[in-house]
């Protein structure tokens, strides 16, 4: 289950499925299906994705707070600001369920 804050259309929660590393369909919590993830394409990450997206931010972003979720270590709560003192460039991602598919 993802929620996402930006400066940008709503961002869930949604239940996302990801295969073979990629988000295949998006559903949002009142389990209404959006299909494939048409929207929004940028921001849904797989958790390989995220720690992909969080290196990469520790080199580049401005700032970066990460937290881990203790028991499994997938990241629950992830801000990025990608430039300091830049408006409307700042994403976060709260991931509160992650499970393993067949």
């Amino acid at each position: 289950r993802l929620r996402i804050g930006c400066f940008c259309p709503p961002g869930g929660p949604w239940d996302v499925r990801v295969v073979g590393d990629v988000p295949a369909t998006v559903t949002d919590t009142a389990h209404i299906e959006l299909g494939a993830p048409d929207y929004p394409p940028a921001r849904l990450r797989s958790v390989p994705g995220m720690f992909d997206e969080i290196e990469r931010a520790l080199t580049t972003a401005g700032s970066i707070t990460v937290t881990y979720d203790p028991a499994v270590g997938f990241p629950s709560d992830v801000g990025i600001d990608w430039i300091t003192n830049a408006v409307d460039d700042e994403v976060r991602w709260s991931v509160t369920v992650v499970r393993a598919g067949a």
